[in-house]
């Protein structure tokens, strides 16, 4: 009976939150956004739903009082939009923005699936030991059993902040020659593939004469060693700017126990040149526009550069690589 009367709620209330989902699903798809949704999102939401339902049910048999339901909702918005957060409890998330090379944790979802199987069952076993109309038989031992096990589960449950996710396995990528590369994108981005190979194909007309491209661009999440690679997900912009920074990176030299000076030579030399390149793969004349730290002298001698012939640029160029590269 008490499974039935939380079966109805956890009916009506997770289908709202799955309309939403939906909702969200079908405006992200109707703009062009390639993949699918991941199932274990909708499942984290709705298993949160459920335990929320049995908590409530659980607390009103415990405690009842016209004021109890009130109470409880006050009472659990305080407690983790103040107490704990929505990044700090493995009860609650927010997510805002997942890359494609992260999912939500397996393990975490395993102990959450759990609690709320526990949350239920002490619901229904506790709401029958307090009915006045029928008192089951061992009632009360299942019902501290499961309540117990509910509290050791969320104590012991991982899952806080960064704990929820973890690394995607490495698939098959999907590829495609871009100038002289190969670029690969995640199934899922086989689509965006075009848009990648021509971001690395301006970048590489950039850096001719300059730079040598490497053998492969892929797509941020695809290297086993775990490397970064370029992102498709923040624009045309921001694909150019990490496709040049997979470039830019494999010829930086980084020095241990090198003076601060030396130091500062080769980071403003590299920075000179990366401004040069996305400006040029940007067909611009104009530095992209970032916030830079510190000194920020060295925009006007790109400024300059840029006003130059191609031939004086790509000599200007290579002098910015050779410092960027220069040995320890």
């Amino acid at each position: 009976m008490e499974l039935t009367r939380l079966t109805a709620d956890a009916i009506w209330l997770s289908a709202v939150y799955l309309l939403c989902t939906v909702s969200t699903w079908i405006a992200t798809a109707t703009t062009g956004a390639p993949g699918g949704p991941w199932p274990e999102y909708a499942l984290f939401g709705v298993s949160g739903v459920v335990f929320a339902l049995a908590l409530g049910y659980f607390i009103g048999r415990v405690l009842p009082s016209r004021f109890t339901g009130a109470i409880a909702a006050v009472g659990g918005f305080m407690l983790f939009s103040l107490v704990f957060g929505s990044q700090s409890s493995p009860l609650a998330n927010v997510v805002f923005y997942h890359a494609i090379d992260v999912r939500l944790s397996a393990t975490h979802m395993a102990w959450r699936l759990t609690v709320t199987v526990f949350a239920v069952a002490a619901m229904c076993t506790v709401s029958a030991l307090m009915s006045r109309d029928v008192r089951l038989k061992g009632a009360a031992s299942a019902g501290g059993f499961f309540s117990a096990a509910t509290l050791v589960c969320i104590v012991a449950m991982p899952g806080n902040d960064s704990a929820l996710l973890e690394n995607r396995r490495v698939e098959t990528p999907v590829c495609a020659p871009g100038g002289e590369s190969t670029v690969c994108v995640w199934p899922e981005h086989a689509k965006r593939l075009p848009e990648a190979v021509d971001a690395v194909e301006k970048v590489a007309a950039a850096a001719q004469d300059v730079l040598p491209a490497p053998d492969r661009y892929t797509e941020e999440g695809l290297e086993r060693d775990g490397s970064g690679g370029f992102t498709l997900d923040h624009g045309q912009k921001d694909l150019l700017h990490t496709a040049l920074l997979q470039l830019t990176s494999p010829h930086k030299t980084w020095c241990e126990g090198e003076s601060a000076d030396r130091t500062e030579l080769r980071m403003y030399a590299g920075l000179r040149l990366e401004a040069w390149l996305e400006a040029r793969a940007m067909g611009s004349r104009e530095l992209p526009a970032y916030e830079y730290s510190g000194d920020t002298g060295w925009q006007s001698d790109v400024r300059r550069v840029l006003s130059l012939p191609n031939a004086d640029q790509v000599a200007q160029a290579k002098q910015w690589a050779h410092g960027m590269r220069a040995a320890c």
